[in-house]
């Protein structure tokens, strides 16, 4: 396995889904001469739970090809790619005040996108029958 900080654990549903086993037990056998490329992009993540708990870690996701050749050796290689980016994630709680006032944007946005719609069918049918 590939660690870099502290583990997160992800098992909590606090902020996801467990991905860390995702490439755990990746096996690639080829008896022809390839060469195999992986392409690991590394992110600097801040975790901050409900008690406002701060965890340093890492995140990665990968990537990999291989190609087919004759005449030479076969090789891997490892491309690192360190992001100059900080992802923070933070746990926090909505209130209902938050939701009210969600929804009644929503609401509004509907309101005024259905009285356009309202203006201009009126229009065009006024303009049909003053063209008729």
């Amino acid at each position: 396995h590939l660690f870099f900080g502290t583990k997160v654990d992800f098992t909590k549903g606090e902020f996801g889904e467990d991905l860390s086993k995702q490439y755990e037990g990746m096996i690639f056998e080829d008896t022809n001469k390839t060469n195999y490329s992986y392409y690991i992009k590394i992110v600097p993540s801040r975790f901050k739970d409900k008690n406002g708990e701060l965890t340093q870690s890492y995140q990665y996701s990968m990537n990999h090809h291989h190609t087919h050749f004759h005449g030479k050796v076969p090789a891997i290689y490892f491309q690192y790619d360190m992001s100059p980016y900080l992802a923070e994630y933070s746990f926090v709680d909505k209130r209902f005040t938050n939701f009210l006032v969600q929804a009644c944007a929503i609401l509004g946005g509907v309101f005024v996108v259905l009285g356009l719609l309202n203006t201009f069918v009126l229009n065009s049918v006024a303009a049909i029958k003053k063209n008729s």
